[in-house]
């Protein structure tokens, strides 16, 4: 049995050393000390510049020296196809979404983001789109997240901020004249007035943004909508405001006078 034993020991040893004579560059020796595994397909490893087997190639297999380098990854958009740029200690998940909402160009992404961001800014030429509306409590205008405070915008009221920005076009001018003529309907109806007295009396700034509005570019029908329901709005709270008034004025006129004879 032992002889058996060392001739099979000879004869693996013939082998390999035939082996290593036939292909003698051929594969390399693990790095790990206590491995030294011939691998044929080895690893070089990219912070140590080691060479380990397949059992020890991850950086926490060999307990690799250079920590720096083990977060260095160059993730791609799924998407795309793009590459990335990734800092060390950034998750490359968050950066890819990132590139997703922002950056990314292909055709589920853009389809993606004319179904969410529909808030469009109101300011001259600043195309953004946000998730949510940022409605500015003074002018009744959405904007960005760069231009929703009021300084940002250079926001003097609802009125001024009608008269600095474009001409209204023909959609916009028609939702105007169906907020403002709505609520001149109803005053005129408690007033006991015409129609036609009500359409005579309009704003003068209607009639003169019916024209204009010829070249208006993407974001312009959903602006004039916007100044529809703020202009819609300033009205009711006038006129509310004066039928509050008229009904205390009528009030303390109809009490009777006491005449001191």
């Amino acid at each position: 049995m032992a002889a058996l034993r060392s001739l099979m020991s000879q004869w693996c040893s013939a082998v390999s050393q035939f082996s290593l004579m036939e292909f003698p560059n051929l594969g390399a020796n693990c790095s790990v000390p206590t491995c030294r595994m011939l691998d044929f397909l080895p690893v070089r490893c990219s912070g140590c510049h080691g060479v380990f087997c397949k059992n020890h190639y991850l950086y926490e297999s060999h307990s690799c020296k250079s920590p720096d380098l083990k977060d260095k990854q160059v993730p791609v958009c799924p998407l795309c196809g793009t590459i990335v740029p990734l800092k060390p200690g950034e998750l490359p998940d968050v950066k890819v979404g990132n590139h997703i909402d922002t950056d990314c160009r292909s055709k589920p992404a853009l389809e993606l983001k004319g179904k969410l961001f529909t808030n469009a800014c109101c300011v001259p030429r600043c195309k953004k789109k946000e998730l949510v509306p940022f409605v500015c409590d003074r002018c009744k205008l959405n904007f960005c997240i760069s231009h929703r405070n009021e300084l940002d915008h250079n926001c003097k009221g609802f009125q001024q901020n009608l008269n600095n920005y474009r001409k209204l076009s023909t959609s916009g001018a028609a939702a105007l004249y169906r907020a403002i003529f709505s609520n001149f309907n109803t005053n005129s109806t408690s007033k006991n007035a015409s129609p036609t007295n009500t359409i005579q009396s309009s704003p003068p700034f209607v009639a003169t943004s019916l024209p204009y509005g010829v070249n208006s570019r993407e974001l312009q029908e959903e602006e004039d909508l916007q100044l529809a329901l703020a202009l819609s709005e300033s009205l009711s709270s006038q006129t509310s405001h004066a039928q509050s008034s008229r009904t205390t004025h009528h009030n303390t006129s109809s009490k009777p006078s006491c005449n001191i004879s």
